[in-house]
């Protein structure tokens, strides 16, 4: 049964919005004192006319592949969302534009090869963004496809509604950024946990929250948990009752522990280099860490092609603890449509500190072969959507989205203070697909793959012997080609 959410975390995020409505529709905070500002709303002017901005009718439209294919919205249901569209409603009219978000294209590669042929193609009369999910951005902007943000001036990316989010840094290589998102962040991995089933092993959930605030979340902490777990067989057949422990593969395992123990899989240096750390000290204890529980308490073993059973089993309540990015527990997802009570905290460390989340997110980028008026028009059109009308500026977009998790209380307050982009650890393994961190080049297979390499036969040490020369190749041809674009 379904744990109904405290109103106090329901009135601590909203409280401020439903303050801030009061400005943004005409309170103490209106802007109007110039001749071009339009209380709530101040009218931008292009710096290259001294007018204000006249799109000429340009309909943008971002395409991506959750979104309605005819690119319809949602009636507001909050205040903050009546806002939004009353100002939005305002742009479009005083700069002479329309804007949606557009559905139908394939995640991954099937967005991917969209962007890349209409890039190749020299684009048309279209005004387009294409949404790429991380790890498919890396060939598209080491063949020169994407527009550089950085060069455009009707957008500030050193605005906050950028710095706040990983995803604009993540995309930016020396001085060149390639893709950008605006809005709070998304957080990415953490551990999920079914409260029924850690109670039927003797195990408080809540005790897993006090641990977390006192700094004793640890990896022996965990460990001892998940041994718990596998030790119970109330029915006597030699089976644990339950599976102690479910992700996609140990790949996110892999990355979150590491990440958490401050080393990495692949890093950006100084230079906007990617190198490869998975020789560092760090790294490798807390792969060792990853390895280990993997081995003893995973779910199971299986085919690779096989990947989302863990999906099953956990919305079924097999699971105990779920390692996942945080989306998995909205309204809708596997997470979410789980009948039983659900918790969510950062995956451990070594030391019970510094705890992190990994970056999630989906990156906004502009074909390549657009021309600078074209591309400066399109860039004001993002940055104005995107921008949140006058008195919600400290609002938080995904309080509500957060609210509606299917997580208990602290649940749903560990996804907004993970929030907190210094909390937030980018990994570029997923960047570079040549490396086969995560999933195979066309045409190979799966023995190729670094993180299927974990499979129980070999050792940290001597999977990373397999790939050191590989790697070095292949980053070092990286690097090359990021120096010449």
């Amino acid at each position: 049964m379904k744990k109904p959410m405290s109103k106090q975390v329901v009135a601590a995020v909203t409280a401020a919005a439903m303050t801030m409505s009061l400005t943004a529709c005409g309170g103490a905070g209106d802007a109007g004192k110039s001749g071009d500002d339009v209380a709530p709303y101040t009218v931008t002017k292009d710096p290259k006319t001294g007018k204000p901005f006249d799109l000429g009718g340009m309909e943008v439209v971002v395409r991506d592949w959750w979104s309605p294919e005819d690119g319809s919205v949602s009636d507001p249901t909050t205040q903050f969302e009546e806002d939004r569209l009353a100002y939005r409603e305002w742009l479009e009219k005083t700069y002479n534009f329309t804007f949606k978000y557009q559905g139908g294209l394939g995640w991954g590669a099937g967005i991917t090869e969209e962007f890349q042929n209409y890039c190749a193609s020299g684009g048309d009369d279209q005004a387009l963004l294409f949404t790429l999910p991380d790890g498919f951005q890396g060939p598209s902007i080491l063949q020169g496809l994407a527009y550089d943000w950085a060069t455009i001036d009707t957008i500030d990316l050193k605005d906050s509604k950028y710095t706040k989010n990983a995803i604009t840094a993540y995309d930016t290589i020396g001085n060149k950024t390639f893709g950008i998102l605006a809005g709070d962040p998304e957080i990415g991995a953490g551990l999920f946990f079914n409260h029924r089933i850690l109670e039927d092993c003797g195990i408080d959930p809540n005790s897993i929250y006090d641990m977390v605030d006192g700094g004793t979340w640890t990896w022996s902490a965990f460990e001892d948990m998940l041994k718990k777990v596998a030790a119970v067989d109330k029915d006597g057949d030699g089976q644990s009752d339950y599976f102690a422990l479910g992700s996609n593969g140990i790949g996110q395992t892999l990355t979150v522990a590491v990440l958490g123990n401050g080393g990495d899989i692949i890093a950006k240096d100084s230079n906007g280099h990617f190198v490869s750390k998975v020789e560092d000290a760090a790294s490798l204890e807390a792969m060792e860490f990853a390895y280990k529980i993997t081995k003893d308490y995973y779910m199971t073993w299986h085919d690779p092609a096989v990947w989302d059973d863990y999906r099953t089993n956990y919305t079924d309540g097999k699971i105990a603890f779920l390692i996942e990015d945080g989306y998995a527990g909205q309204a809708g997802s596997f997470v979410g449509s789980c009948a039983d009570t659900n918790g969510f905290v950062p995956f451990p460390t070594k030391d019970g500190k510094n705890l992190i989340s990994t970056v999630h997110g989906n990156i906004i980028m502009m074909p390549g072969c657009y021309d600078a008026e074209k591309a400066r028009l399109i860039a004001f059109a993002y940055d104005a959507w995107e921008t949140l009308p006058a008195g919600y500026e400290d609002y938080n977009s995904r309080g509500s989205e957060f609210n509606n998790y299917n997580l208990d209380e602290k649940g749903i307050q560990t996804n907004f203070s993970l929030q907190d982009i210094n909390k937030i650890k980018p990994t570029y393994a997923g960047w570079v697909p040549e490396l086969e961190v995560s999933s195979p080049l066309d045409g190979a297979t799966w023995d190729n793959v670094y993180f299927s390499m974990f499979n129980g036969t070999a050792t940290v040490s001597e999977i990373n012997d397999k790939v050191r020369d590989k790697w070095a190749g292949i980053l070092d041809s990286t690097n090359t080609a990021l120096d010449g674009i």
